[in-house]
């Protein structure tokens, strides 16, 4: 498979629900581009498991990474402990816990209609995003992950 361009048009500004981020008056917002489900399929095929001295090894966290690296940009409003959080990355290293969850599904799972365009953000603002893809997570397990 080629690279993946995407486009402007691909990629929206979202405001997070964590913590009540949405009712404060200056509230965190970042752009994230919506995963297909051609680009799902692709993340979820990097993933590997291994035995290691009869323990379950994953590179899961990893994978997360590399979703919220590439499709997470542009975040306003954020600092944690003095580090000013801009990027994926910086999301993923930096972030609470609970707040990268919640933009790894956001990334993640919004449904797609047949044409190739993301639902609004209004309705996934509003809970409102039916047929969605399920979750790597960042807490993924074994089972989840195949």
């Amino acid at each position: 498979m080629g690279r993946t361009v995407k486009r402007p048009e691909d990629w929206v500004r979202y405001t997070p629900e964590a913590f009540g981020n949405r009712d404060d008056d200056d509230p965190l917002t970042c752009e994230i581009h919506w995963l297909s489900g051609s680009e799902y399929r692709r993340y979820r095929r990097m993933i590997v498991l291994k035995q290691v001295h009869g323990e379950t090894k994953t590179n899961i966290e990893q994978i997360n990474k590399k979703i919220l690296t590439e499709n997470v940009r542009d975040i306003r409003g954020y600092e944690m402990a003095g580090i000013a959080i801009r990027s994926g990355a910086d999301l993923f290293d930096h972030g609470e816990p609970d707040l990268v969850d919640e933009i790894l599904d956001a990334v993640t799972n919004v449904s797609r209609l047949e044409d190739g365009l993301g639902k609004q953000l209004t309705e996934l603002s509003a809970g409102g995003a039916v047929g969605t893809l399920p979750s790597i997570g960042i807490a993924g397990t074994a089972k989840s992950a195949v």
